[in-house]
């Protein structure tokens, strides 16, 4: 309990940290660039060198926060087992459920507000289509939480993992949803001239569908936030704040119609690592259902969020002089869309790992059946 004092000073002082230099980037970012008559053109390289600076420092304060959570939480962690040890009982003997945290309360509803004071920067129908999508996603899991339907009884896998599981069930509409939408946006194309990346104005099926991911990413993070004690995936954070921040963005200025298609189609990869996560927490990972949902996963994770996002990447920049008059804001946007990338391909690190090694279990169990049969492989079978 002495320590939870200096957490609060700890994370108050990141948080007051994180908004000055989200705020400075905002600044910069939504400031007019200077145009080619301009009679100091060294503004723009300048104004792009500050911008870039300060998402540096945003990005190590992401990282900060991502140590100090893992600290916070082994604190917490060794705090309990001590205190188990002291009543002189077993940690299996603990009531299994999830406790409210009030640092994980404040984180939450400040991510809340924050999504409250974004959205305002928004035009009414955008704006609205933001709040509903998180209303109807916290109005979802409230129900699942009331209901238990489609998830098994709390008592067969526990709290934790019934919070997620509620999560992941509304995480798989917000995906089928943008899967839906991205073919959408891909019916579009082509875009009349620099209108997939700098739009005159006309509202089409991106705008609407960054909308309503902007919704779920702001309900998502304060599902993390609230369960920052118990959800241990960092990088999840990560993805879904510098996402937010590019929504945003784009939104504002209607930017990057074109590459929200490529974008959005990634998340229908979401659905099968749905699919085999639900298989493993509820004790069935084994069979034909647990294999088609692995590998469904990694072929998908594989073709669209690294073979997919990198073709895009590559026509984003064959197509830079349509958006190179951008503010400088767009440069931002497109320099944390490579930082996207650059998780993907952490995370396919393993995938294809976990791919291989499936690939490597279905041979081994094949191989007895293709040679002829021995005592040795008797034994070993």
């Amino acid at each position: 309990r002495a320590g939870r004092p200096l957490w609060a000073c700890a994370w108050a002082t990141l948080v007051f940290r994180l908004g000055v230099h989200a705020l400075l980037l905002l600044a910069i970012a939504t400031t007019q660039s200077a145009t080619a008559s301009s009679p100091v053109p060294s503004l723009i390289s300048s104004r792009r060198a500050a911008a870039a600076a300060v998402l540096v420092h945003l990005l190590h304060d992401v990282s900060i926060a991502i140590e100090m959570a893992n600290a916070h939480v082994a604190d917490e962690r060794a705090a309990a087992v001590g205190r188990t040890e002291h009543r002189g009982s077993s940690a299996a003997a603990a009531p299994h459920r999830l406790r409210v945290r009030p640092l994980a309360v404040l984180a939450s509803v400040s991510a809340a507000a924050a999504a409250g004071a974004l959205v305002s920067i928004h035009d009414a129908r955008t704006a609205a289509l933001i709040s509903g999508t998180w209303l109807f996603y916290a109005v979802g899991y409230w129900l699942l939480r009331a209901t238990e339907v489609l998830q098994p009884h709390a008592d067969a896998i526990g709290a934790i993992d019934g919070a997620e599981w509620r999560c992941r069930l509304l995480s798989c509409i917000n995906a089928a949803v943008l899967s839906v939408g991205s073919l959408l946006c891909f019916a579009e194309w082509p875009y009349a001239g620099a209108e997939g990346y700098i739009s005159s104005g006309v509202r089409s099926h991106p705008v609407t569908f960054a909308a309503l991911l902007g919704g779920y990413l702001h309900w998502d993070v304060c599902w993390m936030l609230w369960h920052m004690y118990d959800y241990k995936d960092g990088s999840a954070l990560v993805h879904h704040l510098m996402f937010l921040g590019i929504t945003h963005y784009v939104l504002w200025g209607w930017y990057f119609k074109l590459p929200f298609a490529w974008l959005s189609l990634a998340e229908v990869s979401t659905i099968p690592l749905n699919a085999r996560w639900f298989l493993i927490a509820s004790g069935r990972k084994a069979g034909v259902a647990y294999t088609a949902a692995s590998l469904s996963f990694a072929l998908s994770f594989l073709g669209t969020r690294v073979l997919g996002y990198g073709l895009g990447l590559f026509e984003l920049w064959r197509s830079y002089p349509l958006w190179r008059p951008a503010r400088v804001g767009l440069y931002v946007v497109i320099a944390a869309v490579h930082a996207g990338f650059a998780l993907n391909l952490f995370w396919a690190r393993k995938v294809i790992a976990n791919l291989l090694k499936a690939a490597r279990g279905i041979h081994e169990k094949r191989e007895p059946v293709a040679t002829a049969p021995s005592s040795a492989h008797a034994k070993a079978a």
